[in-house]
């Protein structure tokens, strides 16, 4: 994905977990709107053509639901 940029490994760093990206939206949004895009999302990191990438530089694909993503957030602002 960054032909130029190491993995971590790569980098001599130990093990690191990192976050890359998160998808918000302005404004509320109908059930079936964050259903359908929900559903693109997991398709889309369930590929293997996607996982193929992550894993060819040493990544793992991890995906986070909407519900699971909101408490990280909160969680994560909370702690600062």
């Amino acid at each position: 994905m960054l032909p130029d940029v190491p993995t971590t490994r790569g980098a001599g760093l130990p093990a690191t977990m990192l976050w890359l990206v998160g998808i918000l939206t302005a404004g509320p949004h109908t059930a079936p709107i964050i259903n359908r895009l929900t559903r693109k999302f997991e398709a889309m990191l369930a590929s293997d053509e996607v996982k193929g990438l992550f894993l060819k530089n040493g990544q793992e694909v991890g995906y986070l639901n909407p519900t699971e993503f909101r408490r990280f957030m909160r969680e994560r602002s909370a702690n600062g």
